[in-house]
């Protein structure tokens, strides 16, 4: 798909206004979908079609709403995190599809060690570490063994979901753990000096002011947007552009890059490849951890497959945004926003009949990751030397 053959046939010049032209039309196809949809099977069960310009600002408030955006964070957060660890294993040359496996290990560790110690903190450090074992495990296998990476990936994949669902059920019971003690909540509204005079900026404050409140309420607030959230968020996303300065702006990390595209230049030039490889596939196993343990911590439990499928969508986070930390973020929020779309429009009175399949609903997410590893697949350029074994003897 050619954008600029595309853009041609738009009757709006200018490159803002394009782009304003295209979010609306995304949005309006989006919004006539469902509601060609709901209208449907509405008219099938017997009832009245609903107010089309209704139908329009309902659908505005619920997938802008500040709550959905909110959503977007803790829910794509995870994805996230799985992504930009998959971009440091892949840059090194390494496939890692067992990063799901990983991420429920990292789940189930962050719980099981939070319920020992009664400590939150001690149990996000163990859901970090316990993944970095795992991926340890898959480096050794790869790296060393130069075993089939996918089949290793796989293999990890199928032992994590026996391992968690086998402890879970002698340590607690089956399917689900005992609940734990979460991370704090971080009011910003409560700091001192400095929370009474960002308050004055919610836009919940001037509601009540004519025309602009009105305005106002159709705009989501980025400080709520931002508030309210576990301090593991916080630490979480001030890590993604730490990893994009590592990855794309240090020696160590062009080192990395480097080795996924010719490991034997890299090698000639003196860079110990196997160590980097372990090094990267180790970190982007514990990044995959630590997108397990916001999943878990946010949830205050671990459940049996808690990540379901999250970490397979990271994967496609990663290579929809082309192995850049960047582009990974964008993609893996922009899942995370589908995620938490599939949760608001059956919450929302009149979007959606009741006789509507949540399941349909749910596989929203992975229905957008189909199309958009199908659509972007072959725009995407991997590393050259992506899944090959190092051996220093071959050249």
């Amino acid at each position: 798909m050619d954008i600029k053959k595309i853009n041609s046939f738009v009757p709006i010049k200018g490159k803002y206004s394009r782009k304003i032209f295209w979010f609306l039309f995304l949005y309006e196809l989006f919004t006539l979908s469902f509601y060609i949809f709901n209208s449907v099977i509405i008219v099938v069960n017997g009832g009245a079609l609903p107010d089309i310009l209704g139908y329009h600002y309902q659908m505005w408030e619920t997938i802008f709403a500040t709550r959905t955006l909110s959503q977007t964070l803790i829910l794509g957060l995870p994805i996230v995190l799985v992504a930009v660890g998959a971009a440091f294993n892949e840059r090194s040359g390494v496939i890692n599809i067992g990063v799901e496996g990983v991420m429920l290990v990292g789940a189930w560790g962050s719980v099981y060690f939070t319920w020992v110690f009664n400590n939150p903190f001690i149990g996000v450090l163990g859901g970090i570490l316990i993944s970095g074992l795992t991926g340890l495990v898959h480096a050794f296998f790869t790296v060393t063994l130069k075993s089939e990476q996918i089949v290793t990936g796989v293999a990890i994949n199928l032992i994590a979901l026996g391992l968690t669902n086998t402890l879970t059920t002698l340590i607690w019971r089956p399917g689900r753990s005992d609940p734990i003690t979460t991370l704090p909540i971080i009011d910003i509204y409560s700091l001192p000096v400095l929370g009474p005079y960002i308050g004055l900026l919610r836009f919940s404050r001037y509601f009540g002011v004519p025309v602009l409140g009105d305005i106002l309420k159709l705009i989501p607030d980025p400080l709520e947007l931002i508030n309210g959230h576990s301090f593991l968020i916080y630490f979480a996303v001030l890590l993604l552009p730490l990893a994009n300065i590592f990855l794309f702006k240090t020696n160590i990390g062009l080192r990395i890059r480097s080795i996924g595209e010719s490991p034997h230049t890299a090698a000639t030039a003196g860079i110990p490849v196997r160590k980097y490889q372990y090094f990267a596939v180790i970190l982007s196993a514990m990044f995959a951890g630590l997108g397990g343990t916001v999943l878990a911590m946010e949830t205050g439990l671990f459940q049996e497959n808690m990540t379901l499928g999250q970490g397979f969508i990271g994967l496609v986070a990663m290579i929809f945004g082309n192995w850049t930390i960047l582009g990974a973020i964008a993609a893996g929020f922009f899942f995370g926003y589908f995620y938490a779309i599939s949760i608001a429009l059956p919450t929302t009175p009149g979007l959606l009949d009741s006789s509507v399949p949540g399941p349909l609903i749910r596989s929203l997410p992975f229905l957008i990751a189909l199309f958009a590893l199908a659509g972007f697949m072959g725009k995407t350029r991997p590393p050259k030397a992506i899944g090959k074994a190092y051996d220093p003897q071959e050249e």
